[in-house]
């Protein structure tokens, strides 16, 4: 049985509605990709990134609606639902509440 110290995570991870996310822009293919889920220490987009496998640190922008963001990540996980990369600097706690507070503001419910 999980006990609640066993089950927690080390970011607060926010998941999207469909279609609310974020682009992300991979810089050296210029591919985008829809962003389902993120936190301070990472991001999940939805599909497989063709190019992409485990272990390579990839360069990138995070196209949020009021600022876009440039990353450098590991992936971390390639899977044909969706690719999850590991940030080499996390995001500010501030750029996941605005976030947060616009997902509550645009999708209420």
């Amino acid at each position: 049985m999980l006990t609640a110290s066993k089950n927690q995570r080390e970011f607060f991870r926010l998941v999207y509605p469909l279609g609310s996310g974020p682009k992300f822009e991979l810089a050296r293919k210029r591919e985008l990709a829809d962003v389902i889920e993120i936190s301070q220490g990472g991001f999940r987009v939805r599909g497989f990134m063709p190019g992409v496998r485990c272990g390579d640190v990839i360069s990138g922008t995070i196209l949020f609606a009021d600022e876009p963001t440039m990353t450098i990540a590991s992936v971390k996980r390639v899977c044909k639902d969706y690719t999850v990369f590991v940030l080499t600097k996390p995001l500010p706690i501030l750029r996941v509440f605005n976030e947060q507070i616009r997902i509550r503001r645009d999708y209420p419910g």
